[in-house]
């Protein structure tokens, strides 16, 4: 099964043996501008929120979280051991949502991800995309607009290490399946 969502403003589950789509999942209000999969949620980013539906039972959003400030949300990745996500801004902002479903110590935070100095000023950089890294717990890499990718621990709060930079932007990052290769 593969999903899609387009201009069109649908969200679509296509058998990928036939021509056909088994169902439209969703009708949405605005375009998706990213989404992620995690077991049964699908995480999508309308515009400056994040809406989170349960593939087994697709008809409504189980939740909606709305972006500060109505900034547009430029990536989202769910988090591929614990319940949550991240999210990436065009103003250089990540905001983590991070549930753990034994105990009530949920983590939210956000921060400024990307700022360059561009005469003596702070330069906001969107950030393009976020992968966690699939063995490291709470180890994930952000890119961005210039070419940067830091890599960052979310329960320390900390930068750990910026990676040299690329001539181009950063559109697209993954780590293999045993997390060594970025």
């Amino acid at each position: 099964q593969v999903i899609t969502a387009g201009f069109d403003k649908k969200i679509i589950a296509w058998d990928i043996f036939g021509a056909k789509p088994l169902v439209y999942l969703r009708n949405l209000d605005a375009e998706v501008e990213s989404m992620s999969l995690s077991g049964y949620e699908l995480i999508i980013a309308v515009g400056s929120s994040v809406d989170i539906y349960d593939l087994r039972n697709s008809d409504k959003c189980v939740q909606s979280n709305k972006f500060c400030m109505d900034v547009p949300i430029r990536c989202v990745s769910s988090i591929p051991y614990l319940k949550g996500y991240a999210v990436g801004s065009v103003d250089g902002r990540v905001k983590l949502e991070i549930s753990y479903p034994s105990s009530s110590n949920n983590i939210g935070y956000m921060f400024r991800c990307h700022p360059r100095s561009r005469d003596g000023r702070n330069h906001l950089v969107p950030v393009n995309d976020i992968a966690f890294n699939p063995f490291i717990s709470g180890a994930f890499v952000t890119g961005d607009n210039v070419g940067y990718v830091t890599a960052w621990d979310a329960k320390s709060r900390r930068r750990l290490f910026e990676l040299p930079d690329c001539a181009n932007s950063i559109a697209s990052l993954t780590y293999n399946n045993e997390g060594q290769i970025l």
